[in-house]
């Protein structure tokens, strides 16, 4: 279920499917080459939020040359094809070529950076809409093990993204997460602490509360803690408190948000 937000007063709730496949083949000693399929769908139950229901494909396709016993470099192709039945006009498809490095140099370091650019395209032009935007686009990932028990990430992304309940407009997406994760062996608990900043600049100018046409920007500070114990083999428990500031140029979208949250995880 969709929580209340700045646009809706109540919660809706919603089936969302993403089934994916990954597959990967090494073509000689320091090739490979990997292909992935996702196929994403949001679909709302009550039918006056039918309109941002969509239904995305992703298709991508991956060549690794490996140069190095632990480094290789790589070139990806991502597209995107997003569509919205109840709402046409935001139909949109996306072309995103990558260059990027994949390492492992010590036991402690390992990591994946990758930089491209995007270009999105709208089936229909509208006014007031960037329908062909385009953007460099990146996607690094890194993890230092300061012990056996003890690691950081490092996690840094810059994307376009979608806001269905802003008009289903796009938005780039900057975001920087930085995590300290750390296993207490003694009392069998996993802890992590975690914080972030995100900048959502929309890409289109829309009507704001005061009447005016403006671009949106929101910028987003988080930080969040959280503890997880086994109960079983195959059961977990687990606690987390996050905390979130959202601030805005556009009045009435800017919010402190509280969350504590219980749960039970389970694999096998």
């Amino acid at each position: 279920t969709e929580e209340r937000n700045s646009l809706f007063a109540r919660r809706r709730q919603y089936w969302r499917t993403t089934p994916y496949l990954t597959i990967s083949r090494a073509l000689a000693d320091r090739w490979k080459l990997q292909g992935s399929y996702q196929f994403d769908t949001l679909q709302f139950v009550n039918q006056r939020d039918q309109g941002n229901d969509y239904l995305q494909q992703n298709l991508g396709a991956t060549l690794f040359y490996r140069f190095w016993p632990k480094t290789a470099v790589l070139v990806e192709y991502i597209f995107t094809y997003r569509d919205y039945p109840n709402s046409s006009s935001g139909n949109n498809y996306t072309h995103s070529p990558l260059l990027g490095l994949t390492w492992s140099p010590t036991a402690k370091l390992s990591g994946t950076l990758k930089a491209g650019y995007t270009f999105k395209i709208y089936e229909t032009n509208l006014e007031n809409r960037n329908n062909n935007p385009e953007n460099w686009i990146l996607s690094a990932e890194l993890l230092y093990r300061l012990s056996n028990y003890t690691n950081v990430t490092l996690n840094a992304q810059r994307s376009f993204q979608e806001d269905i309940d802003f008009g289903n407009t796009g938005y780039r997406s900057t975001g920087v997460w930085v995590t300290l994760n750390h296993d207490w062996h003694f009392f069998k608990v996993s802890s992590y602490a975690t914080f972030f900043y995100i900048n959502n600049e929309y890409l289109s100018s829309t009507l704001t509360p005061s009447g005016d046409f403006d671009t949106r920007v929101d910028n987003i500070i988080g930080t969040g803690v959280g503890l997880t114990r086994p109960i079983t083999k195959w059961l977990k428990a687990r606690i987390d408190y996050n905390y979130v500031n959202r601030h805005s140029n556009f009045f009435g979208f800017g919010y402190n948000d509280h969350r504590l949250l219980f749960g039970v995880l389970t694999s096998f």
